[in-house]
C-alpha cells in the first residue's frame, strides 16, 4: 500500500516536454490523493545521487546529452553539496571541468566526457534517468 510513503519525488528536468507533464501531473495527483507532499527534484540531482551512494565521498558530475555539443551539467562536491549547475554548457567546458576535479561521471553523457578527456573516469548511472527508491 502507500500508508508508508511521507512524500513523491518527480524528476522536474532535464527530460522530454511530455515526458516531464506526464510525471509531474501523476505524482501531483497521488500527492494530493495521499494527502502528502510532491517534491521536485532534477534529473541531474537523482543521477548524482545514485552515483554518490556507490562512490561515497567522491565528486560528481552529473551530465546529459543536451544535443549540438552541449550538455546539461550539474557538479555536487565530496559532500554531495551543488557547487555548479544546473546549466547548459559545451563539452569543452565540461571535459575540462572533469579533467580539474576526477569526478564520478553520471549521465548519458559520460561517454561523450571521457572521449573528449582521452581518459576513462569512474562511472555512475550511464542512463537518462536515476533509480532512486528511499
Amino acid at each position: 500500500g502507500y500508508a508508508g510513503l511521507g512524500a513523491i519525488a518527480v524528476s522536474v528536468g532535464p527530460g522530454s516536454f511530455t515526458g516531464l507533464r506526464v510525471g509531474v501531473s501523476t505524482a501531483r495527483g497521488l500527492a494530493l490523493a495521499l494527502k502528502i507532499p510532491a517534491i521536485g527534484v532534477t534529473t541531474l540531482e537523482a543521477l548524482a545521487a545514485e552515483a554518490a551512494a556507490a562512490f561515497p565521498g567522491r565528486p560528481v558530475l552529473a551530465a546529459l546529452d543536451a544535443g549540438r555539443e552541449e550538455i546539461h551539467a550539474a557538479f555536487y562536491d565530496e559532500m554531495s553539496v551543488l557547487t555548479y549547475g544546473p546549466a547548459v554548457a559545451t563539452l569543452a567546458d565540461v571535459m575540462a571541468m572533469a579533467m580539474e576535479t576526477s569526478p564520478v561521471l553520471a549521465g548519458t553523457a559520460a561517454a561523450q566526457i571521457s572521449a573528449s578527456a582521452g581518459r576513462e573516469f569512474d562511472a555512475g548511472p550511464r542512463t537518462a534517468t536515476a533509480d532512486i527508491v528511499t
